[in-house]
């Protein structure tokens, strides 16, 4: 391996190991502060999701949260426990159910979801805009390689 392979290397190795750096510790900060309401990140996850969207099948719950349809279906089955969510009938086909946020779901959804703004603003406020643009577009730039590459292998295989 030549000098400059293993620089590129070692180069790729700590972006990777400070992007998982930064995702564990907003996903620990973001667990804390949930735990105080009985309530996982997956959870709150359904919650936006339903206050985004209105009622929504979980199939297209789980699609729009990339997990398994039992895991969605576990995640219902929870929500709808603690009365955060509520199964409806689909008005438009009878056949098929809908969640459906309750006003309590609603409730917890918009202030947890304003409590995590305010966390967010703290955090980013030492950063200049111009760092969180660079910061923003660099993170989606990098999803999207990382999809790219993805459907890339799908392809081949």
């Amino acid at each position: 391996m030549t000098k400059q392979t293993e620089q590129l290397e070692q180069q790729s190795n700590e972006t990777y190991n400070a992007v998982i750096a930064a995702y564990k510790a907003l996903k620990s900060s973001i667990a804390q502060e949930l735990s105080s309401e009985d309530i996982t990140p997956s959870q709150l996850g359904v919650l936006k999701v339903l206050a985004k969207h209105g009622a929504m099948p979980l199939n297209k719950i789980s699609h729009e949260m990339l997990v398994t349809r039992p895991n969605m279906t576990g995640l219902a089955d929870r929500l709808e426990s603690k009365h955060l969510v509520k199964r409806e009938t689909n008005k438009n086909d009878r056949r098929a159910t809908v969640m459906v946020l309750t006003a309590q779901g609603k409730r917890l959804q918009e202030d947890l979801s304003k409590r995590y703004n305010e966390f967010m603003n703290e955090v980013l406020s030492e950063f200049t805009q111009s760092e969180q643009a660079t910061l923003r577009n660099l993170l989606l730039k990098l999803e999207r390689e990382i999809l790219r590459r993805n459907e890339t292998r799908k392809e081949l295989s």
